[in-house]
């Protein structure tokens, strides 16, 4: 099969126009995304490790702060039944439309991250994470 056969479109499937220069979005790439978004389960704060695997977690925000910066927009600390009392996990916000507020609870999805300059592991909430504010939080 050549080239030109593995790139046509199915019967009636209309591709948009490329952009020139636009580059092909890669097979590693789409695997990577499917393999994340498939991903189940929720994971308690204790158990991020800095993998950079996409988590989902129930947790709450103990502290925040709004940094009037391009990115992050905001950082804070976490904290769920998982952890002893004064335990902590911090957050970063690097979507622009999500804000946490202290004092309520959220199911975030997001990357387990390892922070190397602070030797610190961190939730990381990029553009388009999925955050939800819990008003049952025995749910």
């Amino acid at each position: 099969m050549n080239r030109s056969e593995q790139t046509k479109p199915a019967c009636g499937v209309v591709r948009p126009p490329r952009l020139a220069g636009a580059p092909e979005r890669s097979a590693s790439l789409e695997r990577e995304v499917t393999k994340m978004a498939q991903k189940q389960g929720l994971a308690d704060l204790t158990d991020l490790s800095g993998s950079g695997d996409n988590v989902l977690v129930k947790a709450q925000v103990t502290c925040e702060q709004d940094l009037n910066s391009h990115r992050p927009y905001q950082k804070g600390l976490l904290w769920d039944k998982s952890m002893n009392y004064g335990d902590i996990r911090a957050f970063v916000v690097y979507d622009p439309d999500v804000r946490l507020e202290p004092g309520k609870v959220y199911m975030l999805n997001g990357k387990d991250h390892y922070y190397d300059p602070r030797d610190e592991v961190q939730l990381m909430l990029h553009d388009g994470a999925y955050v939800k504010e819990l008003y049952d939080t025995n749910s």
